[in-house]
């Protein structure tokens, strides 16, 4: 993982109930990874949370009271934000959790087997670490082409006078 064990993981956990919550935070907590969560449980909540704060990762329940982890996710992407979504959820059916991949979220975890979060967690980070890194690569081979783009046509310039 790219973060240091040192630098806690900035988690943003959309979960409007209390018992549920504290359930993430102990599988996080027993793994030994380093993170910090800030718990919203409504949608303007959630919003403002995006806009103000910067976060490593968001941890959405699927059912809320007046809004879905899925509308959640469907924001999140729709503002041009690529953070990690993990999907948590009591119960989710192969065809929609087939969606919710599709739509952008980055995985999800049935409460019953809330043991694999910590390994979630940690594969998300660094599948978007990886993603930035190729992406910043990409953009430094766009920067070189045009140098040497830019460096040719100097040189057949000055050839020319």
């Amino acid at each position: 993982m790219s973060k240091s064990s040192r630098v806690p993981v900035a988690i943003l956990q959309l979960e409007n109930d209390p018992l549920d919550a504290e359930l993430s935070f102990r599988k996080l907590e027993s793994s030994g990874l380093s993170f910090s969560i800030t718990r919203v449980g409504s949608e303007d909540d959630f919003k403002r949370e995006i806009r103000e704060s910067n976060h490593d990762i968001v941890l959405g329940a699927y059912q809320l009271p007046n809004w879905t982890g899925m509308d959640a996710l469907r924001w999140l992407r729709s503002s041009g934000s690529s953070v990690p979504f993990i999907l948590v959820t009591g119960s989710l059916g192969e065809d929609l959790a087939a969606q919710c991949i599709e739509e952008g979220a980055t995985d999800y975890i049935m409460k019953d087997k809330m043991e694999r979060l910590p390994i979630a967690v940690t594969r998300a980070l660094e599948d978007a670490t990886k993603r930035a890194e190729g992406a910043q690569t990409k953009r430094d081979l766009g920067d070189s082409e045009r140098d040497l783009s830019q460096s040719e046509r100097d040189l057949s310039q000055s050839e020319r006078n």
